[in-house]
């Protein structure tokens, strides 16, 4: 099963995330990461499940979660690395 690398951008992402929700329920806060963790392990046995963005960085995927969007990249087919984790509302080409 690859290995999944989370990028310092999406640890940060998912950090903002988890305080955002904490605000008002630290208990969807912590479903939320589960969520999270759940998805980039979906990923990890299925590295090419997620859409293709080939227009925002070459080899760039996505798949959603909740409304966020998690973005990565099969860097071999042992690794895959999460580079960010954004809501669906944000302008998401000006971030790439």
């Amino acid at each position: 099963m690859p290995q999944i690398i989370q990028s310092p951008e999406f640890r940060q992402d998912t950090d903002e995330a988890w305080d955002y929700y904490a605000e008002t329920s630290p208990d969807y806060a912590e479903r939320f990461i589960r969520q999270i963790a759940e998805k980039l392990t979906l990923l990890a046995e299925f590295p090419h499940l997620g859409r293709p963005r080939d227009a925002l960085q070459p080899k760039l995927r996505s798949i959603v979660v909740d409304r966020y969007v998690i973005y990565y990249r099969v860097i071999r087919e042992d690794q895959i690395e999460a580079v960010r984790l954004l809501h669906s509302a944000r302008d998401i080409e000006g971030l790439f």
